[in-house]
């Protein structure tokens, strides 16, 4: 009997750790498509007719960081303006009167950069404007450029180049929308 309760704790053990360790292998992969999914299919930021997927506000939201820190660089660089990529932006407080951190400021400049983006759009819509030739073969080379882009950083695909630097759900599809 003391053998077969011994037996019976060891089987229930075993049992969880390999429970555990099947939850921590399949977690592994199932978390990035899950965010994938959510990125994709949550409304972020409705603009007029149009609505934005977190996916797409990213899009923005990384190219106006990205955008700061090319223009003003060299006062980063000189402490001159406090902006430390090292710690999370919602950490870094930029206006100490309204407690506005860079995250704040940046997704501020973003939507404002979605605003006038579709607004554009949507006047050049109502207008039946036309895109030039050249600005129409600049949209069809933008493709094979990315693809470039992505071999010679040495990425496996485009895919796997936009998420490494807009995050979970960036794909060439949406990236090109």
């Amino acid at each position: 009997a003391l053998e077969a309760k011994k037996l019976r704790k060891q089987t229930i053990a075993f049992v969880v750790v390999i429970a555990l360790c099947l939850s921590i292998f399949l977690g592994s992969f199932l978390v990035s498509p899950i965010k994938n999914v959510i990125y994709k299919n949550t409304i972020a930021v409705t603009v007029g007719n149009h609505a934005l997927t977190a996916t797409d506000v990213n899009y923005f939201y990384v190219d106006a960081i990205n955008n700061y820190i090319n223009q003003y660089y060299y006062y980063i660089y000189l402490g001159y303006i406090k902006l430390d990529m090292t710690t999370p932006l919602n950490k870094q407080v930029v206006d100490d009167k309204t407690g506005e951190t860079w995250a704040d400021s940046f997704l501020k400049t973003a939507v404002e950069n979605i605003k006038s983006t579709f607004g554009l759009y949507d006047l050049a819509m109502k207008n039946n404007h036309k895109l030039t030739e050249e600005e129409q073969k600049e949209l069809d080379e933008l493709e094979n450029s990315l693809k470039e882009n992505a071999k010679k950083s040495s990425f496996t695909s485009v895919k796997e180049m936009l998420q490494s630097t807009y995050g979970n759900g960036a794909s060439l599809d949406s990236y090109l929308a």
